[in-house]
């Protein structure tokens, strides 16, 4: 038998996005939330 390792390359699926903690929100964000 060939080796087991024969599935294709995928692309990592977070390839793209931004990694980690999101930043706070600023005071402009805020009073947009508070006024609606």
């Amino acid at each position: 038998m060939g080796s087991a390792n024969n599935t294709p390359s995928r692309e990592p699926w977070t390839k793209g996005k931004i990694i980690g903690q999101k930043a706070p929100f600023k005071v402009k964000d805020i009073w947009a939330l508070r006024v609606r």
